[in-house]
């Protein structure tokens, strides 16, 4: 039997930055319910699940490199994944994991909406990385103009101090009423 013939052994991985984790829009979780269906569904092999909370902007994720030393090792050939920027979000990962799709030590990449293979045009992976890639780098400019912003009009650009909580409705820093009088002891006692 060949390699082509031999049933892929996938890693299923999933991926949200710690960064955004209040605003992710697809949690760990759910990411793995949707692709553990589709695993089911298309009666996929998978070998394992893995799970990171680490932004894929910089390089030298730990998980995500302990998967793709298993897949070199050939624990594994097939990577299984919500969508193609839980993978990467910067250039070094994506070629690392374009190389391997390419080279056939990955035979396949399957995410939500389609699969990659070492024989498809190597053109569709590289512009997702890369619009991945693009995304992480507008977003960071974003919210930087806005915390900027934010600091100019006055305010504190990230959560209030203790003994304080963000008043929504009129967009202005107020007292906690079940912390502050705490925090007030503190500083009493403390000065």
């Amino acid at each position: 039997m060949s390699k082509n013939e031999q049933k892929i052994h996938y890693i299923l991985y999933a991926r949200k930055s710690s960064e955004d984790e209040r605003r992710q829009v697809q949690s760990i979780e759910n990411q793995i319910q949707i692709m553990l269906d589709k695993a089911k569904a298309l009666k996929l092999h998978i070998v394992d699940v893995l799970q990171e909370s680490k932004s894929a902007r910089k390089p030298g994720r730990p998980v995500f490199n302990e998967m793709m030393e298993r897949i070199k090792r050939g624990e594994a050939d097939g990577i299984l994944t919500w969508h193609a920027n839980r993978l990467s979000r910067n250039p070094l990962d994506a070629g690392n994991v374009q190389w391997a799709l390419q080279n056939g030590t990955i035979r396949s990449i399957m995410t939500n909406d389609r699969e990659y293979l070492p024989e498809d045009n190597s053109l569709m992976l590289g512009m997702e990385c890369s619009m991945s890639e693009q995304y992480s780098k507008d977003l960071s400019k974003t919210v930087n103009r806005g915390l900027l912003r934010k600091a100019k009009e006055g305010w504190l650009p990230n959560l209030p101090p203790t003994g304080y909580i963000n008043d929504k409705v009129n967009k202005i820093i107020i007292n906690d009423p079940e912390r502050f009088h705490l925090v007030r002891k503190i500083w009493d006692l403390m000065l």
